[in-house]
Order: C-alpha cells, then sequence, then structure tokens
C-alpha cells in the first residue's frame, strides 16, 4: 500500500502540532501529537504485514489446492504454517482496526483543540463527531468538506463489525 499521500499530510499535521508546542501549549497537544505519530506508523506497520501476510496465505492455498488435486495429503507442517500465517492475519486484520480507530479519535481531539472554546462543544469521537450536525455551526466550510471526506469512516466501520461478527 502506498502511504506517500498518508505521510505527507501527517507530516503537515505534526508541523502544527510542533509549532503548538513551541508556542507553549499544554499536555494536550503533547498527549495528541504522541499519539498521532504512534498510530499513523502502527498503522503503516500492520498494513505492511497484512500485505506480506496475504500474499503468504495465497501462496499456501496454492500449494494446498495443488496437493489436493494430485489427490495428496498436505503435510501436517504446511498445515500449521498455513494455520499460524492465517491467525496472524487475522490479528493484524484487527489490530488494522483499533489502531485506526485511536488514529481517528486522537484526530477529533485535534479538532477539538482546533476550536478552543467552540471545540469543546464537539463530541471526543470521531463516530460521534460524524452524527453531530452543530459542528457545521462552528465552521461550515470545514466540516462540510470534512463530512465529505471521512465518508468513507462508516464504511470502515461496518466492515470491522462485519468482520469480528
Amino acid at each position: 500500500m502506498d502511504f506517500t499521500e498518508f505521510d505527507h499530510e501527517i507530516s503537515k499535521v505534526l508541523d502544527y502540532l510542533r509549532e503548538l508546542l513551541d508556542a507553549g501549549a499544554g499536555f494536550g497537544t503533547i498527549e495528541i501529537f504522541g499519539q498521532l505519530a504512534d498510530s499513523s506508523t502502527d498503522i503503516k506497520i500492520i498494513t505492511e504485514r497484512i500485505d506480506k501476510e496475504l500474499v503468504l496465505h495465497s501462496d499456501y492455498i496454492k500449494k494446498f489446492l495443488a496437493k489436493m488435486s494430485k489427490e495428496l495429503e498436505p503435510v501436517s507442517n504446511e498445515m500449521e504454517e498455513m494455520a499460524r500465517n492465517l491467525g496472524m492475519l487475522r490479528l493484524d486484520v484487527k489490530s488494522y482496526f483499533i489502531f485506526t480507530r485511536i488514529f481517528y479519535d486522537t484526530l477529533c481531539r485535534l479538532i477539538r483543540l482546533t476550536y478552543g472554546d467552540k471545540g469543546r462543544q464537539l463530541p471526543q469521537s470521531m463516530n460521534d463527531l460524524l452524527k453531530n450536525k452543530k459542528a457545521v455551526e462552528i465552521d461550515k466550510d470545514f466540516f462540510s468538506g470534512f463530512y465529505e471526506v471521512m465518508s468513507g469512516f462508516h464504511e470502515i466501520r461496518d466492515k470491522r463489525v462485519e468482520i469480528e461478527h
């Protein structure tokens, strides 16, 4: 997966937060900075692992089907490796959703911080923020565009629920 645009945008957000910190911003800003930096890196690492695990899983399936077409029994250590890889893939997919949720909720906290006193009226979770119609009253241009950009958030959430159940 190509993270070039993501990296560029995250670096702009982190630069903005550095400026706030240089200007004397408090602990909340430091916490947001750290969480955005950490969770964005975690998401990239997890995505890279998922990509590798999917390739490996595809290879295992091809080998398994080749043996089955020749009516050969799969070797137990190959089955164990395939099961281990599938378990890692399952764990990394769950981790992806967890760290993505942390990232989005931290981004929500950054938005609240950016709007100062008005931002305190906003919810602390991205899910609630995207349902909040009062946010448009704070900054119509930003939140109209933000809602449009974040339209895929609910799809991610629905996929997570689908996978978990």
